[in-house]
Formats: C-alpha cells, sequence, structure tokens
C-alpha cells in the first residue's frame, strides 16, 4: 500500500503544479516588468558597491530613454565596396559520386616519421606472416622507424584473415575462385582445408553475384 501511495503522490503533485498553466503563463509574459534573473554573488557585490558610489547613475540605467531609442531607430549602417580578405568559392561542377576510401578514410599523403597507416601496418604484418625470417620485428622497426618494442607486440598480437577453402570447393566454383582473387591486390595463394562448412557460405555469396 505504501509504495502504491508513493507511486501516486509524484502524479498528484504534477497535476496541481500544471493546472490552468497556459493562462498563468500568459499572465506571466504579459508584465510590464518581468523579474531579473538572479545575480552572482561576485556580480551583486560590484553593483552593490557602484549604486552607493553612483546612485543616479545606477537610477538612471533602470529608465527607459526615449530619446535614445528613437535616435537608435533612425540609425543605418551601409557597406559599400569589396571585401578583399572573402574569396568567394566555386560550387564543385561534377555531378558523380565520389567513392568510399578503400579503409573508410582518406589516408594522409605524408606521414610523420615514427608513424605509420592502416595500410601499412597490414603490409608489414602479412610480410611477417608470410616471411617471419625476412620481415622480422627489428627490420620492420628499422624500415618504417618504429619502436622495437611496439612492433613486436603488434606482430604478436596481431594477424591478418587467412582464407582456408577445399579442394572440393576450387574444383567446384571456378568463378568464385576468380571472384576472391580479384578483391586482393595481390595474389592470393589459398590454404586447403577438409571443412566444406566455408564453401557452403561463398557459395551462397557467388550465387547472389
Amino acid at each position: 500500500m505504501g509504495n502504491k501511495i508513493s507511486e501516486l503522490l509524484p502524479t498528484v503533485s504534477r497535476s496541481f503544479k500544471n493546472y490552468n498553466i497556459e493562462n498563468r503563463s500568459h499572465r506571466f509574459i504579459q508584465k510590464d516588468k518581468l523579474p531579473a534573473a538572479p545575480r552572482h554573488d561576485s556580480t551583486a557585490d560590484i553593483l552593490e558597491k557602484f549604486s552607493k558610489e553612483h546612485p543616479e547613475l545606477y537610477e538612471a540605467q533602470k529608465v527607459k530613454d526615449n530619446v535614445l531609442d528613437e535616435r537608435l531607430k533612425t540609425l543605418h549602417v551601409d557597406s559599400t565596396g569589396k571585401n578583399q580578405d572573402i574569396v568567394a568559392k566555386k560550387l564543385p561542377q561534377s555531378r558523380k559520386e565520389t567513392e568510399d576510401p578503400e579503409f573508410g578514410f582518406d589516408e594522409p599523403a605524408s606521414i610523420p616519421e615514427g608513424k605509420v597507416t592502416l595500410r601499412q601496418t597490414l603490409e608489414f604484418i602479412l610480410n611477417h606472416q608470410k616471411y617471419p625470417e625476412e620481415y622480422s620485428s627489428e627490420q620492420v622497426a628499422k624500415e618504417y622507424k618504429l619502436d622495437p618494442v611496439q612492433v613486436k607486440n603488434v606482430l604478436k598480437h596481431f594477424q591478418t584473415f587467412e582464407l582456408h577453402v577445399s579442394n572440393e570447393f576450387k574444383k567446384r566454383n571456378e568463378k568464385a575462385m576468380k571472384y576472391l582473387s580479384s578483391q586482393r591486390q595481390e595474389p592470393t595463394v589459398y590454404k586447403l582445408a577438409e571443412s566444406t562448412d566455408i564453401s557452403k557460405e561463398i557459395d551462397k555469396k557467388t550465387a547472389n553475384k
């Protein structure tokens, strides 16, 4: 019972709080002088000091100056000539869709020393997998000017994916093999396996092409 009452109280209080809220809002907005927002303690001290030192100026800023208001209505600002700092850029004329970058973002034109791109990282990881003696961690670190310890950890914990297909699949799906080879920039060496689970998945994908 107590839980139900505690759940009901916010609903009841909200109903009283929102009662006739639209009319009350209009009356509040139509007031000639709205209440000022609360001042910060530091601002309040400065204003209090100013009101004591210059009471006439402090009271004058509270009253609307109709003369200044009329002058402001007659003020106009005209701009002539051209601004030399503003250069109008032409809109692109080509309506062709831009192709998405291979790795999802544009690669930098220049690479700072001690840094590598995602493409370079994948290249030396793949080379290390194929030729571990020629592309050792020391050789990679020397070639790309990287920290040998970091390179060693990268080669230890990261590898590229390898596709394993069976002899049966290669014989039955020459078209699929050509398609898979075209997805790589270099000739792909496919390792043979007896499992046919991946063969079934590739059969489905190539059938939709």
